[in-house]
């Protein structure tokens, strides 16, 4: 799932917190463009004009030709990788982009988990900008909107290696790489206004137009939090619960847990055994809420 931004009027603003404006940065995002017009079109930004001559700038466009075009000013001035890469994207397919910038030594650019090259020099980015993260436009441009749809942006406050930008793009969920330097992370599955920051860092996305659309082909959803991310045969990824004769601590009836194969995943033969499902605040991709586990004697799983 994701959100689709139309080309036009459409974009997020995730506010100007200085949690997304760290020292050294990464950036993942998955993107599936439908136009390659404009020439340049943005598909997100932190920046004060497209001088790019402040400290902290940095933009993330699509050229026309299908090529990455990354410019960013940070302690070594403008950097600008406009073009230079290998890869050449094509409109109708997903594809991963991965951004890690460190204090010390070179930037590198990924797409789908392979470098696409770096030339940007690394060096510390101000920490005080006070300018919105902006997402699907180009402010400071006439025209240049992101025609496409974007899912599951990470920010982190540290430089990820070539390794884990390459789990990114192969389905690991952003809270799985990194999670203590995680500065954002939006999955955008498209159900919820505003967006919300499931990083703990509330920089939650306000919507101008946007909507709905399906996502990466990767499974996603049964790598999010509440999800089990792995069944012991095949299907994986695929739970059912299924009643069964044990009573919980609140009278209801225990689950018992099978893979779609069939296959016991949890065997309730015994109270201390069984499982709980206990609804949470947390709301699941499908707009239904996610559960918690617990044991037969009340304790969490």
């Amino acid at each position: 799932m994701s959100r689709s931004f139309n080309g036009s009027t459409d974009s997020i603003s995730l506010g100007s917190s200085l949690t997304l404006m760290p020292a050294a940065l990464s950036i993942c995002f998955w993107v599936n463009p439908t136009s390659l017009t404009p020439a340049y079109s943005n598909i997100l930004n932190r920046m004060v004009d497209n001088t790019f001559a402040t400290n902290g700038d940095y933009a993330f466009y699509l050229k026309s030709n299908g090529k990455l075009a990354i410019f960013v000013n940070n302690a070594t001035g403008r950097q600008d990788y406009d073009g230079a890469g290998t890869h050449t994207l094509t409109t109708g397919s997903w594809w991963h982009i991965g951004f890690s910038c460190p204090t010390v030594g070179n930037t590198q650019v990924y797409v789908n988990g392979v470098s696409d090259g770096g030339g940007i020099n690394g060096g510390n980015f101000a920490t005080t900008s006070v300018r919105p993260f902006l997402m699907g436009f180009d402010p400071n441009t006439v025209g240049r909107f992101f025609s496409g749809s974007i899912a599951d942006l990470g920010v982190w406050n540290v430089a990820l290696t070539a390794q884990e930008i390459n789990s990114l793009a192969i389905g690991a969920r952003p809270f799985k790489v990194q999670p203590k330097s995680l500065a954002g992370w939006l999955p955008l599955d498209g159900l919820q206004s505003t967006e919300p920051d499931l990083s703990g860092n509330l920089n939650n996305g306000t919507l101008t137009g946007t909507s709905f659309a399906s996502g990466p082909p990767v499974n996603l959803l049964t790598r999010s939090p509440g999800f089990f991310s792995y069944s012991p045969s095949g299907p994986q990824s695929m739970l059912k619960q299924i009643p069964n004769s044990l009573s919980a601590p609140d009278s209801s009836e225990y689950g018992t847990l099978t893979d779609g194969a069939g296959t016991l995943v949890v065997t309730s033969t015994t109270s201390t055994g069984s499982l709980k499902q206990i609804k949470n605040s947390r709301i699941a991709p499908d707009g239904s809420k996610y559960m918690t586990l617990t044991d037969g004697n009340g304790n969490l799983v």
